[in-house]
């Protein structure tokens, strides 16, 4: 799960769950196990949830021309994330076009993508075929 539901759905549950694990964390007839399951896919919509919710922060204040910190190591060096701003598309779709090729880019030391405002923008301008 991820986007807006994950974010929507962890507000959701930050209210109930909290109280119905205690309850269940007291009850002998319910496995342990079951409840650190349940506890694990909690954290796993809340975490998915707040990374949507940054992104749509650092879309909105790019939206609005406004500074922001780059997460890249040099000024003409993109993040999928950035390059997702400027293509109105999510990260991991820009990872996929990077992937097969379609934005020039490559991996850092680290294994994640990079790219250049320049490779994106001409990517937007003249796509080779549709996205």
């Amino acid at each position: 799960m991820s986007g807006f539901a994950a974010w929507r759905i962890g507000l959701l549950l930050d209210g109930e769950l909290p109280e119905r694990v205690r309850l269940l964390r007291g009850d002998p007839r319910v496995d342990p196990r079951l409840v650190d399951e349940l506890e694990q896919a909690w954290a796993a919509i809340a975490q998915a949830g707040e990374e949507w919710h940054r992104w749509r922060a650092f879309a909105d204040e790019n939206a609005k021309g406004g500074e922001t910190k780059t997460e890249a190591s040099s000024p003409r060096e993109i993040t999928p994330k950035e390059a997702s701003v400027l293509l109105g598309r999510t990260p991991t779709r820009v990872r996929q076009l990077l992937a097969a090729g379609r934005i020039d880019g490559w991996r850092d030391g680290d294994g994640r993508w990079r790219t250049t405002r320049e490779a994106v923008l001409a990517f937007r301008d003249y796509p080779r075929s549709a996205a």
